[in-house]
């Protein structure tokens, strides 16, 4: 696995806070890796 060199604090509700991490219990990842792999969607051809 890459090392990680980079941090980034984000400020959340805590409705929204608490989806995610519900969501990342119901998919077994972190709440690191459902960010990571939506960030990986986006494409910059279109930009």
């Amino acid at each position: 696995m890459a090392v990680k060199t980079k941090y980034l604090g984000v400020k959340l509700s805590e409705k929204r806070f608490l989806k995610l991490k519900k969501y990342a219990q119901l998919k077994d990842m972190t709440m690191t890796q459902i960010i990571e792999s939506y960030i990986d969607r986006i494409s910059l051809d279109k930009v």
